[in-house]
């Protein structure tokens, strides 16, 4: 058992614990390209994609949101005081709340790259700065309220714990506060899929990382196979309504940006890189234009019958238009009357 300490933090005493061996993993910090690359990715993602950040919040913590609930997202700064009184400014990876019915909870997640112990100090300032917005006053007395914390690990490291425990310590006893840890390797291209976790999605190319040398001389067949999988599923989503086309192609594209990070080093996987993912993206952004075109006529289709006295339902059953649609069209008619 290791621990590491931050003492009188913010008016806390605060314990911070982490089941792991620090040896096997401590010295694992590796020199990445431009970082920042892969939080803005996924930051950018959940913006464009909040929906899945609930398929993302179910994994990491076992909840059982479903696709009814409402995610809002929080700010990506976060103002943190510190020991001496001063306030640090930190960015947050992606923070939200997501509620359901009666059921109302705030969760934080941090992507990383580095096998070091920085992300535990940054989750534990984090999470102490966003309790900070929750305080309220009740007749109990003060409440602080702690956010759901989690790591998402794009790098391979065999020591990295499956979780970590932050320990808060008061005169009436012990709050242990466990942080998930979702490691990129333990899924595959099907399993990301099947689970609905498309904001992970883009981060695939890290399980190819240590390979990138051999193929620089072999060719990126290997690769090829899991991005041609990705985009066939992304295909079939498409074709299921799960997913609209331009977030098919924003999903390329993202993964492209992470891969062309990783793989800055090496030109000819680069090349093989660029040269594949651009028929996608073309094929999507083709598809898309194509698809607002059909949206359009609909959307015309749909008014039409409407001003003939049909209802929503009618036209649904009729002409198999998805109701989303249909009521969309009916609101925008009655702004505009």
């Amino acid at each position: 058992m290791s621990y590491t300490e931050l003492t009188e933090w913010s008016g806390f005493n605060f314990h911070l614990r982490v089941d792991y061996n620090p040896d096997s993993w401590y010295d694992l910090a590796m020199d990445i390209q431009n970082e920042k690359t892969y939080d803005s990715v996924f930051w950018t993602s959940v913006v464009k994609m909040k929906q899945y950040f609930i398929p993302l919040v179910n994994e990491a913590f076992g909840e059982h949101f479903t696709d009814k609930a409402v995610v809002q997202l929080g700010p990506g700064k976060q103002a943190n005081q510190m020991p001496d009184e001063s306030f640090k400014r930190g960015e947050l990876d992606a923070y939200a709340t997501l509620t359901e019915m009666s059921v109302s909870k705030q969760y934080h997640f941090e992507v990383e790259t580095r096998g070091n112990r920085g992300i535990f100090i940054r989750i534990a300032e984090y999470a102490l700065g966003i309790a900070q917005d929750n305080i309220e006053v009740t007749d109990r007395g003060i409440e602080v309220a702690l956010p759901h914390s989690a790591v998402i690990f794009l790098k391979k490291a065999d020591g990295m714990p499956d979780k970590m425990s932050m320990i808060f310590k008061g005169d009436s006893g012990e709050i242990i506060n466990d942080v998930p840890v979702i490691k990129i390797k333990d899924y595959s291209v099907s399993s990301l899929l099947e689970k609905k976790l498309l904001l992970l999605l883009p981060f695939y190319g890290f399980n190819f990382d240590e390979k990138f040398e051999d193929m620089e001389l072999s060719g990126i067949g290997e690769l090829k196979t899991a991005l041609d999988e990705i985009n066939d599923g992304l295909i079939k989503m498409v074709d299921a309504g799960e997913i609209n086309e331009s977030q098919h192609s924003h999903l390329i594209d993202w993964t492209k940006r992470v891969l062309e990070k990783l793989t800055v080093n090496y030109k000819n996987v680069t090349k093989g890189v660029d040269d594949l993912m651009g028929g996608y993206i073309l094929h999507t952004r083709t598809d898309d234009i194509l698809d607002q075109g059909r949206e359009q006529r609909d959307r015309e289709k749909i008014e039409e019958m409407l001003r003939d006295g049909h209802t929503p339902e009618e036209i649904v059953n009729f002409c198999k238009y998805p109701m989303v649609l249909v009521l969309d069209v009916q609101k925008s008619m009655m702004v505009m009357a």
